[in-house]
């Protein structure tokens, strides 16, 4: 992607994924199928790697584990937004899989930056994810997190309708719905269970400089 990160990351994860046995690899790695890879570590630079698709939903095999920690799937992430919210969302998602059998999420950088690090790896300003269920009760649900070195509240609080994210990120992210559905389900909150909440963690100060933790 432009500036060494991912334009956008899109799967599906099952339940039956989310209860996979695969431990993580921590193996962050360039990937060589790409010219601009970025590099695989980020010395000094005050950000994590932050994944788009968490090594938790890649516990399906080996290889999907290992595909977790190439770098197409990084983007420099404040520890207060990797460690917290965004972490907090992740585990949200995986609830809502075991509940609902499947979702499907997309996620990605805003298009705005703070800057670049690590050879001109771009700083997003915001993340997003959205997550749709599809069947009997088809919903979507947004968030919208700023990339700040405080990222305060709950999960909750950047919650936003997939209209309002798809202005912003200028995609079309839900196109294969009947235009009906994706009208009603794009412009309304859902009913999500939003009750789960991660514990906030404070970033360490004895932590690798541009290490991460998920």
């Amino acid at each position: 992607g432009e500036g060494r990160i991912p334009h956008w990351v899109a799967y599906e994860l099952t339940a039956a994924e989310v209860q996979g046995a695969v431990g993580r690899s921590d193996d962050f790695r360039v990937d060589q199928r790409v010219q601009n890879s970025a590099p695989s570590k980020w010395p000094g630079s005050g950000f994590d790697r932050g994944h788009m698709k968490p090594a938790a939903d890649s516990k399906g095999s080996a290889e999907e584990m290992r595909s977790s920690f190439l770098m197409t799937n990084m983007a420099p992430q404040s520890p207060a937004l990797n460690r917290g919210e965004w972490k907090g969302v992740e585990e949200l998602v995986r609830a809502w899989s075991a509940e609902h059998e499947r979702v499907y999420v997309v996620m990605g950088p805003s298009r705005a930056s703070r800057g670049t690090i690590a050879g001109g790896v771009r700083v997003p300003t915001h993340f997003w994810k959205a997550i749709l269920r599809y069947g009997a009760d088809t919903s979507a649900v947004a968030f919208w997190f700023p990339n700040a070195d405080d990222v305060p509240g709950a999960v909750s609080d950047y919650r936003v309708t997939v209209d309002s994210l798809e202005a912003w990120v200028e995609m079309d992210l839900f196109a294969p719905l009947p235009d009906a559905v994706e009208s009603r389900v794009e412009s309304e909150w859902g009913q999500w269970d939003l009750s789960r909440k991660a514990p906030r963690q404070k970033a360490s100060s004895s932590a690798e400089p541009g290490s991460s933790v998920q």
